[in-house]
């Protein structure tokens, strides 16, 4: 993973989780889970959010060549960057400004991206 490669990217993820440990604490102390696995758990929750963005980072650059996603036929017929908006709302509950800035969009061509996958369900 390019997280453990890159020493000054780790040390500020590092600095992100345990900046994150005061607003939980009720989850470190308050829970039958040890400690430890709490903090793994948010650090695990932080790096996926890293991982899914440099997904996205690699897949703006060119969605023409990106492998198509094989769900229904809805899904299907539209484009990829409809798809990565849509599933991204709608399977993995992102907001728009969040897909939008993992996309390198602006939030409202986004939301415009999003209204043309759900016309092109309503169309059929």
């Amino acid at each position: 993973m390019a997280v453990v490669k890159d020493y000054e990217l780790a040390e500020q993820y590092l600095v992100d989780i345990f900046k994150d440990v005061p607003s939980r604490l009720h989850e470190f102390t308050g829970s039958e889970s040890s400690p430890w696995l709490c903090l793994q758990v948010l650090a695990k929750s932080k790096l996926k959010g890293y991982a899914s963005a440099l997904r996205a980072s690699k897949a703006k650059t060119n969605f023409d060549s990106m492998e198509r996603l094989k769900f229904d036929s809805y899904v299907d017929a539209m484009t990829t960057e409809q798809q990565i908006v849509f599933c991204g709302v709608y399977y993995y509950q992102k907001s728009t400004a969040l897909l939008a800035q993992e996309l390198n969009k602006a939030d409202d061509e986004v939301k415009k991206i999003l209204k043309e996958a759900f016309l092109m369900i309503k169309n059929g």
